[in-house]
């Protein structure tokens, strides 16, 4: 199975995210927003407008999506329903990323 990814910035952290590739790069970086959102939502104790909830989706920001393998060793490709490509440094910030917080 091909696998993808999409990096997403928020703030200053640049997040990578792999999934299967069967789901659209865009629906993932959507998906994605949405997740940021809640989180902050949950955070806030439920006390945020809407106008709030829509600023903190618009402050996710897809900045590199494509294909890799599931060891990471290559990154590469283009992304066309986000209409953006794979950048040289991917693989090295999807292999370095702590996906288990220190966990094993």
């Amino acid at each position: 199975m091909a696998w993808k990814y999409v990096i997403v910035r928020v703030g200053a952290m640049e997040i990578p995210v792999i999934f299967p590739g069967v789901i659209v790069h865009a629906q993932m970086a959507e998906s994605l927003k949405d997740i940021f959102a809640e989180h902050v939502f949950a955070a806030s104790g439920g006390y945020m407008s809407a106008d709030s909830l829509e600023k903190v989706r618009s402050e996710v920001v897809p900045v590199s999506a494509g294909e890799t393998n599931i060891l990471c060793y290559s990154a590469n490709g283009f992304s066309e329903s986000l209409g953006i490509a794979s950048r040289p440094q991917d693989a090295t910030i999807i292999s370095s990323h702590p996906y288990t917080g220190g966990h094993l």
